[in-house]
């Protein structure tokens, strides 16, 4: 029995251990570019790099009530010597992603390392004349599907109001493996 919560205690520290991230995500650009600018009347994104993590900052000043939000979105990755590849071109109500409507877990991860950094949790309609302020927000590289490769990544997400563009944001960055895994040519046969 005690043999049994010996094994128990060292499967679960192993399990702790790799449950780490396999990935580094940094990012090299944030930018938010409002385009109706008697809505958005100011705002900024900023990158931090600490360590091997980049923390996203910025604000969001309305000069009026915002309703009926669309989120179109896309993400390409890009590997040296091949084509840019789209891995998503969607379109969401940015509304019920901020109630958290979505049954998607990586749509959840997103909504909670988004709402978790910000000063007030933003609800539609949102607010005329109140700061939204993003605070060091970043992404837990654990929420990344296994076996992606090393690449630069382009997020395109563009903000409309009904049909209405109000912004556009443009996060780019690269993808690193921390550990690269050895391939089956590097297996030894015994």
């Amino acid at each position: 029995m005690k043999l049994l919560r010996i094994w128990a205690c060292f499967r679960l520290i192993f399990v702790l251990d790799c449950a780490q991230a396999e990935y580094v995500v940094s990012v090299d650009s944030f930018v938010f570019d409002p385009i109706d600018r008697e809505v958005v009347l100011s705002q900024s994104a900023t990158i931090e790099h600490v360590g091997n993590r980049s923390y996203l900052s910025g604000h969001l000043y309305l000069g009026r009530a915002v309703d009926n939000l669309i989120a179109l979105g896309s993400l390409e990755i890009s590997r040296p010597k091949l084509p840019r590849v789209r891995l998503f071109n969607s379109k969401f109500d940015l509304c019920g992603f901020l109630k958290n409507d979505y049954k998607s877990k990586f749509l959840q991860q997103f909504h909670y390392r988004f709402v978790t950094f910000t000063n007030v949790r933003p609800l539609c309609p949102l607010k005329p004349h109140l700061n939204y302020t993003l605070e060091r927000s970043y992404l837990d590289e654990r929420i990344l599907p296994e076996l992606l490769p090393e690449c630069s990544y382009f997020l395109n997400v563009e903000f409309l109001e009904k049909a209405k563009r109000l912004a556009e944001m443009h996060i780019s960055g690269q993808l690193h493996p921390v550990n690269k895994k050895k391939g089956p040519k590097n297996h030894v046969k015994l």
